[in-house]
């Protein structure tokens, strides 16, 4: 399988941060998440989207939080969940960060893509190519 095949899941996935539960969507709902601040939502679980175990993606997260301290980038926790609440991967929101950086920083543990925000838009952001799908947030309700 190729990045691409997991292009729906990316899109349905429910998005959580500590600030905002949301969704991507083609149609701009005028909502500008982190009052306009550039963010990046990233994981390093599940590398390239081949399912590791629990403690495994514990101990990736942790590697990556290690590094965006390192890097000196603010952020907070988050997590992807399908809409039935069947499947989760646990992750990070980090603010301000370049876009370069946040590909950067997914292709180091191994990610297809990441979500990269700015003002009311949010995009999937592939790592192979560096292409840039854009959408708007949805925000749910909890």
């Amino acid at each position: 399988m190729n990045s691409r095949d997991f292009r729906l899941a990316y899109i349905e996935t429910v998005y959580n941060t500590a600030a905002y539960r949301f969704t991507l969507s083609s149609t701009d709902q005028g909502v500008e998440l982190y009052g306009g601040r550039q963010y990046c939502v990233i994981t390093a679980a599940n590398p390239f989207s081949q399912t590791f175990s629990e403690a495994q993606n514990a101990v990736r997260n942790q590697h990556l939080k290690l590094e965006i301290e390192r890097l000196g980038f603010e952020f907070d926790w988050s997590y992807g969940e399908q809409a039935d609440q069947t499947w989760r991967e646990d992750g990070v929101v980090i603010f301000d960060v370049p876009l370069e950086a946040a590909l950067e920083l997914a292709r180091k543990f191994e990610q297809n893509a990441i979500l990269y925000g700015k003002e009311s838009k949010v995009a999937l952001a592939w790592c192979d190519n560096e292409e840039l799908e854009w959408f708007f947030a949805l925000l749910e309700l909890n």
